[in-house]
């Protein structure tokens, strides 16, 4: 059985997917392209450009932080580019991440971006624990996987916990610490 590290080192091969903090009016180009290619599956389909920005920005009102993940993809021309988005509710200490791959990211740039989102949040000093929330049995097992990468513990199942049926609860914990 090896470490986390090697599982890691073995998806990264020496390269980690960029992740950076998204800047709206810059990469509204990008989303806009994801939204084209029927990456937001809960967005509202027809939308023009500027229908899409307006809804685009009041749901990222939503949300107190987000990030744009940037990896080796075959869809663009140097081999390289946006690969998905995350969204997090924050309130100081715990971190709750929703990530919305686009439709051209394979499921190793999945992978690797939410292994290295989560990887990324461990060492962050302003995130105390990041809580990841399953409601269906695909999602719980893919989850459980990433516990080989040492980025995902498992706490167990809220019976009835969520809208959709069982809640299965994940995390990582983040550098912060309480002041006692």
């Amino acid at each position: 059985m090896h470490k986390p590290k090697y599982y890691r080192d073995l998806l990264f091969k020496g390269e980690r997917p960029n992740i950076r903090p998204i800047d709206l009016n810059k990469d509204l180009g990008i989303l806009w392209a994801a939204y084209t290619k029927e990456s937001f599956k809960n967005l509202p389909e027809g939308a023009s450009q500027k229908e899409f920005a307006d809804f685009f920005l009041t749901l990222a009102s939503e949300y107190t932080k987000g990030w744009i993940v940037e990896d080796n993809n075959k869809s663009f021309k140097d081999g390289y580019g946006a690969t998905g988005i995350f969204f997090a509710v924050d309130n100081g200490y715990e971190l709750e991440p929703h990530f919305e791959k686009f439709s051209w990211a394979s499921r190793r740039n999945t992978l690797r971006s939410i292994v290295s989102f989560l990887q990324m949040m461990r060492y962050d000093k302003d995130v105390g624990v990041v809580n990841v929330y399953a409601n269906d049995y695909n999602n719980m097992n893919y989850f459980k996987k990433l516990h080989k990468y040492g980025v995902l513990n498992y706490v167990g199942t809220v019976p009835h916990g969520d809208i959709k049926g069982d809640r299965h609860i994940f995390y990582v914990r983040g550098k912060k610490r309480w002041a006692a």
